[in-house]
């Protein structure tokens, strides 16, 4: 799958993100749970800094996340699993670059 790319933010904004399944996942299956790991361009996990799993919530088929922080000038890599009720397992990744201007 390609990556998907949710464009700048700038480090002092928070908000959510959505990961849409709809296009991978079969009709009538649906999500029971979804993690997501953030990687920094180091490749250091970085997910606690940048996300709030408190906030994560799935929905049909889609997944939001609560990004938050980050340093700038980075390009973070976000992943996002899920599982469904049938057992499958699906993955998307995005990258979201933190830019202060």
């Amino acid at each position: 799958m390609a990556l998907t790319t949710f464009g700048n933010k700038q480090s002092y904004e928070a908000y959510f993100i959505a990961f849409d399944f709809f296009k991978v996942v079969p009709s009538g299956d649906t999500i029971t749970s979804a993690e997501v790991v953030v990687l920094n361009p180091e490749g250091v996990d970085v997910t606690t800094i940048l996300t709030d799993s408190v906030k994560l919530n799935i929905s049909g088929l889609q997944v939001d996340v609560f990004i938050q922080n980050g340093e700038s000038p980075k390009t973070y890599k976000t992943t996002c699993r899920i599982v469904t009720d049938k057992t499958e397992k699906y993955e998307m990744d995005a990258s979201i670059t933190v830019i202060d201007i």
